[in-house]
Parts: structure tokens; C-alpha cells; sequence
């Protein structure tokens, strides 16, 4: 490893050198530089120095730019972003991500934009979330530009669940509509059923959402809105949100717990599908057995049906 990080430094010693001007030598050789440098980043990396490679890799980045070779620049970039996540220096994750993704949205190659950003989300879930979420919906932008709704649909989606993992509802209710809207746009020949099932699973999400809040007025509306305008009606999940709704505004929290249990709320992401456990519903002091029946009617039949279809 020494003689290897000996080795690095020499090369980064020559790349200087080709870009030191004189009165002989007016303009810098950037090419050679290039070409030092990568040998050194290269070594580096061999040898698990993930840090001193990535700043090799930047400086690489910062030298096609003053060519003008931006997708090279983006794709050095993008390098020094993998190997920052590596040594745990996610500040500079972040820097190198916005880079890559902004230059390569700018020149014209949304597919790789859209990978930086979705990979760069993903490295920073557990460390930086709220730079995650706005990663993911930078992915979701630029696929929408494409007009890939549906990959666009996903990514503003896992933009919300990260949102919900840190209880900005706020944001997270603006993707799951974002996510909405995506997926009506994407809705189109044999993609269609499957486009009404992924907005419904937003819609499933931003009313578990309300109903944490304590606000089933506003979940209401949502479940309204995705009727008239979703094709939420179409959905597997309609009658189980119909049902919960309905065993919510009862004070009838022996029915919303048993509902919540339903594959409709279970199967949501682990983010939503914590959220909806946590629900406070409100408790009524009658008797629940025949309010139990009424609110579950909703999914029951449905239900019942789903069993029979299988045996």
C-alpha cells in the first residue's frame, strides 16, 4: 500500500507539472493531467483510500469541464460520489451528486441524471433523508421529462416515503399527489390497470397520512377527489379506505384496528404501513359488536370473494 500511495503521489506530481504554463508553454495540457490523474485516482481506490481517490476523481471532473467534455465531467463526478458514500463523507455525496445529475440533465442525457439521482437517494436514506427525498424527486422530474410517468410515479413515491420517515407530512403529501398525477399520465394502452393500482396505493398512503393527523375530514376529501378524478373506485383498495373511513367518523376503533390489518393497508411501504398502526382512533362508548359488522360490510363481501377466487 505505501508504494502504491508513493506511486499515486508521483503521478499527481506530473499532473501538476502538465498544468503549470511558462513563457514557453502558453496553455496547460489537460489531456496528460487527465490521464496522470486517473492513473492516481485508480491506484488510490486499489488500496481502500476511497477519500483521497474521490478528490482525484473531482479534480478529473473540474479538468473535462475546462475542455468541455460535461458528460465526462458528470460521469467523474458521479465516480467521486460512490467513493465519498464509501468512505462515510456524505456532504460531499450530496456536492457530487448535484453536479452529475445538473450537467448530465443539461446536456441531454437524461437516463444517467436520473440514475445519479436515484442511487444518490438511495446512499443517503439513513444519513441525510430530507437530501434523499429531494434526490428522489429530482429522479421523478427527470423521468417525467422523458415521459416516463409510471418510473416517474415510483421515484416521487419513494420521495414521500422518505418524507414520512421524518414526519414532514407536508412534503409527503405533495409527492403522494405528484405521484397521483404521474400515474394518470401514464395510464395509457396496457399500462393502464397497472397505472390505476400505483396511484391507488398513493392515495391509500396520503389517507393513512390524515387520519394520523386526526383529520378525517381532509382524509375524506382525498378519498372523494381519487373517486372522481383517480379511478380509485377501479382499485382493489377502494372498499378497505372506504371501510376505514367509515369506522373512523363511527368512533368505532375495534373496526379501524381489525381494518388496518387488511393486505391493503399491510402491504403499503414499511413507512405507511407503520403510520397506519399508529392511527389513535377515537373510541366510542356504545356498544361496537353491530357498529363492528357495518364498518367492516365495506370489504367483507370483497373479501369473502378474494377466498373463493383462490381455493
Amino acid at each position: 500500500m505505501a508504494s502504491s500511495k508513493a506511486e499515486a503521489e508521483e503521478l499527481i506530481r506530473k499532473a501538476e507539472k502538465c498544468l503549470k504554463t511558462s513563457l514557453l508553454k502558453w496553455s496547460p495540457d489537460i489531456d496528460s493531467a487527465i490521464g496522470f490523474y486517473s492513473k492516481a485516482a485508480l491506484l488510490y481506490r486499489n488500496s481502500k483510500m476511497p477519500k483521497e481517490s474521490a478528490a482525484i476523481y473531482m479534480l478529473i471532473g473540474d479538468l473535462y469541464a475546462k475542455n468541455g467534455s460535461f458528460f465526462h465531467c458528470a460521469k467523474s463526478y458521479d465516480t467521486a460520489s460512490l467513493l465519498f458514500r464509501d468512505s462515510g463523507d456524505f456532504d460531499k455525496v450530496v456536492e457530487c451528486v448535484q453536479t452529475a445529475g445538473k450537467l448530465l440533465r443539461q446536456n441531454g442525457v437524461p437516463d444517467s441524471a436520473e440514475s445519479v439521482y436515484a442511487r444518490g437517494a438511495k446512499s443517503l436514506e439513513g444519513k441525510l433523508p430530507e437530501q434523499s427525498a429531494k434526490f428522489y424527486e429530482n429522479a421523478a422530474e427527470t423521468s417525467e421529462l422523458e415521459e416516463k410517468y409510471l418510473q416517474a410515479a415510483d421515484f416521487a413515491g419513494q420521495a414521500a416515503r422518505v418524507w414520512t420517515s421524518v414526519k414532514r407530512f407536508d412534503e409527503a403529501d405533495r409527492l403522494l399527489r405528484y405521484q397521483m398525477t404521474l400515474s394518470l399520465q401514464g395510464a395509457t394502452g396496457e399500462n393502464v390497470q397497472l397505472a390505476y393500482q400505483v396511484c391507488g396505493k398513493a392515495v391509500v398512503a396520503l389517507v393513512v397520512i390524515k387520519l394520523y393527523l386526526e383529520d378525517s375530514v381532509a382524509a375524506g376529501k382525498v378519498y372523494a377527489e381519487a373517486l372522481e378524478k383517480y379511478h380509485f373506485g377501479e382499485t382493489d383498495d377502494s372498499s378497505a379506505v372506504a371501510g376505514l373511513l367509515q369506522a373512523y367518523d363511527s368512533f368505532n376503533s375495534a373496526a379501524s384496528a381489525e381494518l388496518v390489518r387488511l393486505p391493503t393497508f399491510r402491504n403499503l411501504e414499511n413507512e405507511f404501513a407503520r403510520l397506519a398502526r399508529s392511527i389513535k382512533f377515537p373510541d366510542n362508548l356504545d356498544d361496537q359488536g353491530d357498529a363492528d359488522k357495518s364498518c367492516a360490510s365495506a370489504v367483507g363481501e370483497k373479501d369473502q370473494e378474494e377466498e373463493e377466487d383462490i381455493c
